[in-house]
């Protein structure tokens, strides 16, 4: 379970009333979220009116917050866009971190509460028209642009050598250690898959388009209208279209997405074809960086105990059968 922000309930509540005009009557942190980086909390003003603010410590993709805010004034209405400030930025700089604030969606995510078959035609037909959207200029060079490098693909090569030769006083990380040598296999497996998909992958140069790039179901929302929302953008980019459809064909983990799921989904997508290859190159990616990713909150110092606890039990669950490292090995290209 996440612990709050390094920075006081106060100064963010007085941040808000300052750029959005707004009385804040409480601030209530939510423990949930594996980004890192990243808190959240509920925000409740003196009307009743709630909303979700994030704090996000370090570098902030831009285009996170400009992609939402323009595909909602586009008329893409399933898409959840942060709000203006007095100043019409769309974030607020606040010692070391940047707070984004966002309409409360009353609902639940879809990993917990599950999708109709209505709701994924609409999730279907919602991401065909984010891929067919054209951009401006200036968005599409703010976007980063898929390079076929998994982000903590050096990080993983880094953490194989420091846990083969060094050891670890502190429990948590050895426990990492020890799960990390039982799989070590495992890891250069994906590692040298992902190296192999990504090569060919450059080779063929397919076309990008842009990619919520995160598109799991906790990244999906149904309001108490039915309504579904695609929440958190951190992650967009121009990418070719496997790298949203890969969390739909097939899914991550553990029954996320069932067949009759994934088929309702393609029938609001529409008629398109599928690149094997880059399908299963995705699957290798997201293993390799959720290993880099949850091993590094371990190992850094300062981290508390809470979160290098909760990120060892996600480490520990990316193995697990039917989770995303199987998926991955299992891939057919």
């Amino acid at each position: 379970m996440r612990e709050a922000a390094s920075i006081s309930e106060i100064t963010l509540t007085t941040a808000i009333e300052d750029n959005y005009g707004m009385t804040v009557k409480k601030l209530t942190f939510l423990p949930v979220g594996a980004d890192a980086s990243a808190r959240v909390y509920q925000s409740v003003t003196n009307d009743g009116t709630r909303y979700f603010l994030k704090a996000r410590k370090g570098e902030m993709n831009q285009a996170s917050l400009a992609i939402p805010h323009y595909l909602q004034g586009k008329g893409v209405a399933q898409v959840v866009a942060p709000l203006a400030t007095h100043t019409q930025n769309l974030w607020i700089e606040q010692d070391d971190f940047k707070l984004i604030l966002y309409p409360f969606v009353e609902g639940s995510n879809t990993t917990e509460r599950g999708m109709s078959e209505r709701q994924w035609l609409e999730l279907g037909s919602t991401i065909q028209k984010i891929h067919a959207t054209s951009l401006t200029p200036e968005l599409s060079n703010m976007l980063r642009r898929e390079t076929f490098t998994p982000k903590w693909l050096s990080v993983v090569k880094t953490f194989q050598t420091q846990l083969e030769q060094q050891t670890v006083a502190d429990p948590l990380q050895q426990q990492l250690a020890n799960i990390w040598k039982d799989q070590n296999k495992t890891i250069q497996r994906l590692v040298e898959g992902a190296e192999t998909l990504g090569r060919r992958l450059k080779e063929s140069n397919p076309p990008l388009i842009l990619c919520h790039a995160d598109l799991h179901t906790w990244n999906v929302m149904v309001d108490e209208q039915n309504q579904i929302w695609i929440v958190d953008w951190d992650e967009t980019v121009l990418a070719p279209k496997e790298r949203d459809l890969m969390f739909v064909i097939g899914g991550i983990g553990k029954q996320l997405v069932k067949p009759e799921n994934e088929a309702a989904f393609l029938r609001g997508y529409g008629s398109t074809s599928v690149d094997a290859v880059a399908l299963a190159y995705y699957r290798y990616a997201w293993a390799v960086d959720d290993i880099g990713s949850f091993a590094e909150q371990i190992l850094t110092l300062g981290e508390s105990e809470a979160n290098k606890q909760f990120a060892l039990e996600l480490f520990q669950k990316v193995f697990e059968d039917g989770n995303i490292v199987q998926i991955a090995l299992e891939s057919r290209y």
